[in-house]
């Protein structure tokens, strides 16, 4: 069953950073947010903009954009609905979407890097360990 769904999910995916590609901004829509997608639109250094919530899924991108340095979390995350659009429509704007489309290439190893890959497997591995000496018998 799951080999016929995964064609499937891999043609929207596709779709979806396709249309990403192509955006000004990435709107991390809110209550739930677009978790990985919104990665993904940082990965083509395209400006998430995402609304401070508890929801794990919005942290997800918060963190994001936390990594990429205050002063890009600064410009691209709101406390409130309406300033959530305010950015959005500031953040898509000639000059203020480029500096931040270039910021985000320069800052994207912070992200993506190999060093970053390494630590996160490094310390998943290490999760592992620990949570299988104490579930161990």
């Amino acid at each position: 069953m799951l080999s016929r769904c995964l064609p499937v999910w891999f043609g929207i995916l596709d779709l979806i950073i396709s249309l990403a590609a192509h955006s000004a901004v990435f709107l991390n829509p809110f209550p739930f947010g677009a978790g990985i997608t919104s990665s993904e639109a940082l990965a083509l250094c395209i400006p998430v903009v995402s609304l401070f919530e508890s929801i794990s899924v919005l942290q997800f991108a918060l963190g994001q954009l936390r990594m990429l340095g205050e002063d890009v979390l600064t410009q691209l995350s709101a406390r409130t609905a309406s300033e959530y659009v305010d950015i959005a429509v500031g953040a898509a704007r000639g000059q203020e979407q480029l500096a931040l489309r270039r910021l985000i290439c320069e800052r994207r190893p912070k992200l993506f890097g190999e060093s970053v890959i390494l630590d996160a497997s490094r310390e998943l591995k290490e999760l592992f360990i620990r949570v299988h000496r104490s579930t161990s018998v």
